[in-house]
């Protein structure tokens, strides 16, 4: 009887252990917001790539184009943007650089305010954009130019130009990708977001829960919080995404660790 006692106390422990915090992402109120990364070559994009988060807008933002991720996004730069807008409710590619600027935009009523939504664009080698919401398709583009190389700082929640057009809400689980994902990747990391690592350039799980933000991709391009808190007041995006274990204080050789135990590597 002791023995049966001294394995459900070590099993209890080790479901302990092992089940992490359910993510809640970073909470973005337009009020100076933001989290910086480093400029670095990985964010110029040349053509494939794939952008993909976890959103959930609380409005659109300010001037109704509230910035997902940002480098080089603003009027006069170089460099693309990610962002949501009122116009059509809608998921809209901005760029800059090159001959001009241009946009492309998701399906009509593709996003809804107050609810968490897994976002992504694929951009493929001959400039096809496709746009996911919630893993089903959301619209597509095409005729834009590869973004223009940005020397500005990457941005998670506002624009680096000038650090506007801020986002209202929450985000979490940014990843970029340097391959144009297929429907059922994007699909397969909105469950497991450790399940697609070839072409990885970056990973923010965004926790919120100290001022360093790190990246789990394999470039370690960490990002600085300002002004933006935790979204603890938003309800967990739930078990698709408490596959995440660690917080930011933890070394990030850890929290790989415990990446590893949780999905059987």
């Amino acid at each position: 009887m002791r023995l049966k006692y001294k394995r459900l106390s070590l099993t209890l422990c080790l479901v302990m252990l092992l089940t992490p915090p359910a993510l809640s992402g970073v909470e973005f109120d337009q009020l100076n917001d933001y989290v910086t990364i480093t400029d670095h070559a990985d964010f110029d994009f040349p053509r494939p790539f794939t952008i993909l988060a976890w959103i959930n807008p609380d409005d659109w933002g300010d001037s109704s184009n509230g910035r997902i991720l940002d480098h080089g996004g603003g009027a006069g730069a170089d460099g693309w943007a990610i962002l949501v807008n009122d116009t059509n409710d809608t998921l809209t590619f901005y760029e800059n650089g090159g001959s001009g600027a241009g946009a492309v935009h998701g399906s009509v009523n593709a996003i809804t305010l107050n609810v968490w939504q897994h976002v992504a664009i694929s951009v493929g080698s001959g400039g096809a954009y496709q746009f996911y919401v919630d893993g089903a398709t959301a619209g597509n583009g095409s005729g834009l130019i590869d973004p223009a190389a940005d020397t500005d700082d990457l941005l998670i929640g506002a624009r680096d130009t000038d650090k506007n057009r801020e986002f209202d809400g929450t985000i979490a689980g940014v990843m970029l990708f340097s391959t144009d994902l297929s429907q059922a990747e994007v699909q397969s990391l909105m469950r497991n977001p450790f399940s697609v690592s070839a072409n990885l350039l970056a990973h923010w799980p965004l926790y919120g829960k100290d001022s360093t933000e790190v990246d789990l991709g394999p470039g370690g391009h960490n990002g600085t919080i300002t002004g933006a808190t935790d979204g603890n007041d938003n309800p967990p995006i739930g078990p698709m995404i408490s596959a995440y274990s660690g917080f930011t204080a933890a070394p990030v050789s850890a929290v790989r660790r415990r990446q590893n135990v949780l999905i059987g590597q």
